[in-house]
């Protein structure tokens, strides 16, 4: 899966790095959201040379994409639900 760059999020979901070496990230809500899925174990961030997690781009984890395709699944007969 390809990493997520999470400066437009969550209006936006950016695949390609926006350039330049310099980092771009969302506001802090979003940046305290991420933090949380990352607890949860449903998303890394990238880890830093201090030791420290930042979330300038994001990866599922298995358990993350899993949990993905749960919230998305199409229940038989439940037309309010679709899958993407």
């Amino acid at each position: 899966m390809k990493p997520i760059f999470t400066y437009k999020l969550p209006e936006e979901l950016v695949f390609e790095n926006p350039g330049g070496d310099e980092r771009h990230f969302p506001d802090e809500a979003v940046l305290l959201a991420l933090a949380n899925l990352a607890r949860l174990g449903l998303i890394t961030g990238t880890m830093v040379l201090d030791g420290s997690v930042i979330y300038d781009k994001i990866l599922p984890t298995r358990l993350g994409y899993n949990f993905i395709l749960a919230c998305t699944a199409t229940r038989k007969g439940d037309p309010t639900r679709s899958r993407s």
